[in-house]
């Protein structure tokens, strides 16, 4: 599986890859299973053995949750800044997609996330890309998704709204 972004070399990796999956309350699945098995998968052809791979997941917690109330979320960020060195740092986070990760966050949690990845040399590998936090491209290719998903989340809750006036004038 090679995708844009993302090479084919699979030398083995001597730290940790952690897989954050989210599914927000009312999705119609209650299961990270299909994010979780394709991050798994994509962390292996990133050379990671399963043994090196370590899950968080946030099951029915929304987007609009903030950061700090997501038990997963706040595992792994404490993983990712605590790491003991007998079990080896995590190098790489995998999500099924940026907004896995951020809809609605703040420009500082952003920005404390990618200040986070670049000083202890973590990239976020998503099945689309790989962002290496070192580039100045890379941090901007990333803030942009971030904003194109708050942006989408924002136009589809106006759409709802919008509706529900309408159907409401029709009684």
């Amino acid at each position: 599986m090679t995708q844009q972004g993302h090479t084919n070399d699979t030398v083995p990796q001597s730290g940790r890859a952690a897989i954050y999956a989210r599914v927000a309350p009312g999705a119609r699945t209650r299961t990270t299973r299909t994010q979780t098995e394709t991050l798994i998968e994509l962390a292996n052809e990133q050379g990671y053995p399963n043994e090196r791979i370590i899950v968080y997941e946030d099951i029915g917690v929304s987007a609009r949750k903030p950061l700090a109330r997501r038990g997963a979320w706040n595992d792994l960020v404490s993983a990712l800044t605590e790491s003991e060195p007998e079990q080896g740092h995590i190098q790489t986070i995998l999500a099924a997609s940026v907004d896995r990760l951020f809809r609605d966050a703040n420009a500082t949690d952003i920005t404390l996330f990618v200040q986070t990845c670049t000083q202890r040399g973590v990239q976020l590998v998503t099945p689309e890309k790989t962002y290496d936090f070192s580039q100045p491209d890379h941090v901007a290719l990333f803030r942009s998704h971030c904003e194109r998903s708050t942006m989408y989340r924002a136009q589809r809750v106006h759409k709802i709204l919008r509706r529900n006036r309408m159907q409401g004038g029709r009684r």
